[in-house]
């Protein structure tokens, strides 16, 4: 377990120690994980010396209508959560577009970064289907040295996730290319040692999974519980891809098609058809007002008139 200490607000670089570019004060600031990973009892190597290739995906040209009904997956950054690559909503293109981008056909024991937005999270592909990736990811093939579970699970690290958001253009969408992400440091045990971080893992994460699982199963069970009580019984519909709204349905209301769905249409008839009578939120709260952030996680010096406070957040 890493033990940090805080980052100072106020830290001085020497003009002979910038060797590249970057003269934003964020890339320069003092990374306290830096120092603990290079005593790391295990040798340190940078990515693309234990990788075959490193590879960012590409997005088709609408001219070459590439987007179809089909058994080939098109991966974006939004496809990557949790550790896992999840292909629920996920675009297909067609046959000879999979076979036209060849370059960013996806192998078992891939693992794909983000390297833009969301930079940094990453997953194993290990799904039995075809698939290429957007420009958003970038593609990792490792030499067999290397566990690809091991590698997602350093890439998931908060110290990792700290290096790579330092390294990150600071931009409107933070942005990492390919030589940084290579330059980057892994720590490599032997092959047994990764084998038994990955398992343990696993099992910590199979139990998340479950714990998770019966929560939901508790929440449902209110939820269902809470309606039954309240006289409400909403029906099973499902949101259609086109509809018609009139114009006195909109006015003074919002214009946007989310609001005019099916479900929360159905929803509103039977909160209304309810056995208890209902009001607008607006009618029963005395008064709201919006939260501020929480405090600064590199501020460390609290003065006399600073109160530490939590921070409720979604």
């Amino acid at each position: 377990m890493l033990k940090v200490k805080k980052i100072p607000q106020i830290f001085i670089i020497w003009s002979d120690e910038i060797v590249n570019s970057r003269l934003d004060c964020f890339y320069w600031m003092p990374n306290v994980y830096v120092e603990k990973i290079n005593k790391s009892k295990f040798a340190i190597k940078k990515i693309k010396d234990i990788v075959e290739s490193i590879k960012s995906g590409t997005t088709p040209k609408q001219s070459e209508n590439p987007f179809g009904e089909s058994d080939c997956y098109f991966i974006r950054n939004t496809n990557i959560k949790d550790n896992h690559i999840v292909l629920k909503n996920t675009k297909t293109v067609k046959p000879e577009i999979y076979q036209k981008y060849s370059a960013l056909n996806l192998q078992k024991g891939d693992v794909l970064i983000c390297i833009a937005g969301t930079i940094g999270a990453s997953g194993v592909f290990d799904l039995d289907v075809k698939a290429i990736f957007n420009q958003n990811v970038s593609r990792l093939r490792f030499k067999k040295e290397v566990l690809p579970e091991y590698a997602n699970l350093w890439f998931n690290s908060d110290a990792f996730l700290s290096l790579i958001d330092q390294n990150a253009t600071q931009a409107t969408i933070k942005y990492v290319n390919n030589d940084i992400l290579g330059n980057l440091p892994i720590p490599i045990p032997s092959p047994e040692t990764q084998s038994k971080i990955v398992s343990i893992m696993q099992k910590a994460y199979s139990k998340k999974q479950e714990k998770e699982a019966d929560a939901k199963k508790i929440l449902d069970s209110i939820d269902d519980y809470v309606l039954k009580e309240l006289g409400i019984k909403i029906p099973e519909v499902k949101n259609k891809m086109f509809f018609t709204v009139w114009s006195d349905e909109i006015e003074g209301r919002r214009i946007d098609p989310k609001a005019y769905l099916e479900m929360p249409k159905e929803t509103i008839k039977a909160i209304r058809k309810s056995k208890y009578k209902s009001k607008k939120l607006s009618d029963i709260i005395a008064e709201s007002i919006a939260g501020e952030w929480g405090e600064d996680s590199t501020f460390a010096d609290h003065t006399n008139d600073y109160i530490l406070v939590n921070v409720l957040q979604v």
